[in-house]
């Protein structure tokens, strides 16, 4: 897994209580965001305390671009000076790319960085709130044990309902229709 000294979004801890507070409380709570590689972090703030400029050198997506902002912000705080701020944009760890991005620079995507946010802020309050209310409804929560649902688990749970569903359909129409064959056999006609 990548490592970056990017903010990692997460609840305020007063709303780390699963049993005072309700799932739908948490849809609007601003999260908190909070730096994930302190280690890495000091040591970018070394490197740039007498720098003019930034090239912001990720992957060209919505979580590079996103990271490649965190970091341009969390850089600023350490020197309000830097006003130069450029883009490396690549999508492949290759000679030719990283070349042909560092002779092209662009600026900084501040659009597909906001996509990126959207997205996270997206996961953790769909995740947070499902899970939740999943793991309260189902009396299914303990300190290590409780029952995960996030944008990809749910879709798939979704499914697997609705299969589990079409079965139980289909099991019920073959013994309503298992039944009125006995019926038939033994001579009641509705």
């Amino acid at each position: 897994m990548e490592q970056d000294c990017s903010s990692r979004l997460d609840y305020p801890s007063d709303f780390n209580q699963w049993n005072k507070i309700a799932p739908h409380e948490l849809i609007n709570v601003e999260p908190l965001k909070n730096v994930s590689e302190k280690g890495i972090a000091l040591a970018l703030k070394t490197l740039v305390e007498n720098t003019p400029s930034l090239i912001v050198a990720t992957d060209f997506d919505r979580e590079g671009e996103l990271i490649g902002v965190e970091v341009v912000n969390l850089l600023k705080s350490y020197n309000q000076n830097i006003s130069q701020i450029k883009r490396a944009r690549y999508s492949a760890i290759t000679p030719f790319e990283i070349n042909t991005a560092f002779d092209n620079l662009t600026e900084v995507d501040y659009y597909l960085s906001s996509a990126g946010e959207a997205r996270q802020v997206i996961d953790l309050v769909w995740g947070a709130v499902l899970t939740r209310f999943i793991s309260l409804t189902s009396r299914r929560l303990t300190r290590f044990s409780f029952n995960w649902a996030g944008t990809i688990t749910n879709p798939c749970i979704t499914c697997r309902t609705r299969k589990r569903n079409q079965k139980l359909c289909t099991k019920a129409i073959l013994a309503n229709h298992r039944a009125t064959q006995k019926k038939r056999i033994r001579g009641y006609q509705p």
